[in-house]
């Protein structure tokens, strides 16, 4: 955790910093997503790789030696990995690789799903020298409307003011319980 808190303070004070670049990295299955609206925020610096029968578990190894601010991968998945036509990318690989990237969108089914042992997104953040944070599913299914997610980072706001605004805009929350449930208000004392 020490390490995970050093890389974060380093990044907010800008003494760690990366190329304003952003890899699409797409397997075969959705290679039509192209550059996922990664545009909003990064422009034309975005790699984005998607053509069918050239994403493999061997590139994607080597792209994470590159410097990308931001890594959009869509892989079939499991907590453990990511699953390519010619192999598996395990989570515990992502330690020695030491990806030079600061955020990720995992579309990768239970990627980060955290009560698994060796899950993948958290490899991926606490990385040791860049990882900071991932998006990503912790069942099978993963993020969608890309643009309700990358228009806010473009516009300069926070990951989870990001986050927040997308989940809205799907407007698909379900409350369960008792909706007549007042919170109890906070005493004075302690405003």
């Amino acid at each position: 955790m020490q390490n995970y808190f050093s890389k974060n303070h380093q990044y907010r004070t800008g003494d760690l910093n990366l190329a304003h670049r952003a890899l699409a990295y797409i397997y075969d299955d959705w290679s039509s997503f192209g550059v996922s609206d990664l545009d909003l925020m990064y422009g034309d610096n975005v790699t984005v790789m998607n053509e069918k029968g050239m994403t493999s578990a061997e590139d994607y190894r080597e792209r994470l030696e590159e410097t990308h601010r931001f890594v959009h991968v869509m892989a079939h998945s499991s907590p453990w990995g990511h699953s390519f036509s010619s192999g598996w990318v395990s989570s515990t690989e992502i330690e020695d690789i030491d990806p030079r990237t600061f955020f990720y969108n995992l579309f990768a089914c239970s990627n980060a799903r955290y009560v698994e042992h060796d899950y993948m997104g958290g490899y991926y953040i606490f990385a040791p020298t860049h990882g900071l944070a991932a998006v990503g599913s912790t069942k099978t299914g993963s993020m969608l409307s890309f643009e309700q997610f990358y228009g806010p980072l473009g516009e300069g706001k926070s990951l989870g003011e990001a986050y927040y605004e997308w989940f809205d805009y799907l407007d698909f929350a379900q409350i369960t319980g008792t909706l007549l449930l007042h919170f109890a208000r906070i005493s004075r004392h302690f405003r």
